[in-house]
């Protein structure tokens, strides 16, 4: 089984560290994330269909220290800040592989 990530695109990341360093917020620990995970098959498989092109896969033994699932509460985060991240995974990806084949010549 693939383990699972909470990832989150990097403007919305931005948005909220924003929000957090306003002098109105204090003395608060949040997670700045996406509230929810992704297994890295799911996201393999949409790269493939966005990039068109196939992974070369190296899957290896899960790790001891591995943690299976990573997925952050982010209700205190949504709360203080009124921020949430509303970039689905697949429209970050698209907005990052568009963004990486304009640095780059075909």
């Amino acid at each position: 089984p693939s383990v699972q990530r909470d990832f989150l695109f990097v403007e919305a990341f931005t948005e909220a560290l924003f929000r957090s360093i306003q002098p109105e917020v204090k003395d608060v620990t949040l997670n700045i994330a996406s509230g929810s995970y992704t297994a890295l098959g799911d996201l393999i498989a949409i790269i493939e269909r966005i990039t068109g092109k196939a992974a070369v896969v190296n899957q290896r033994e899960v790790r001891a220290i591995d943690t299976r699932v990573v997925e952050l509460d982010t209700s205190r985060t949504e709360s203080v800040l009124d921020w949430k991240a509303r970039v689905q995974i697949d429209v970050g990806v698209e907005k990052t592989v568009a963004w990486l084949r304009s640095l780059t010549p075909n």
